[in-house]
């Protein structure tokens, strides 16, 4: 079982491509960053989505397609699956969390933004 999902992970690329998590995150993306340039230049979508990624940071599509091609990648080479999971780890340690609510979001009732719960929410 991978550590991360494909959700998870470009969940956690938008959140650093956006800058969202401070300095950081900026080490944190150019991590990703080098590694997709240097391990993924056999994989031109890889690079292509980094680049569509930077270029538009909320696009959330952009980040599904790094994320997918990450997880594409993690699962033919070990190697590389260790480096991702170190990395993603290092990420949700290291770097710190802003939730927003923004946007068109309409809200009709109580909002919990956490990392984990064990056990029922009660309001």
């Amino acid at each position: 079982m991978e550590p991360f999902t494909t959700a998870a992970l470009a969940a956690t690329l938008t959140t650093l491509v956006n800058g969202a998590a401070g300095e950081a995150g900026k080490a944190a993306w150019a991590s990703m960053r080098n590694f997709v340039t240097t391990r993924l230049a056999r994989h031109p979508q890889s690079a292509e989505a980094v680049a569509a990624l930077e270029a538009a940071p909320s696009d959330t599509s952009a980040a599904e397609r790094l994320a997918v091609s990450l997880q594409d990648l993690a699962h033919d080479d070990q190697s590389a699956a260790a480096w991702i999971a170190e990395w993603f780890t290092d990420v949700q340690t290291n770097t710190p969390v802003s939730n927003m609510v923004a946007g068109r979001a309409r809200i009709s009732g109580n909002i919990v933004q956490t990392h984990t719960i064990n056990g029922d929410i009660n309001f």
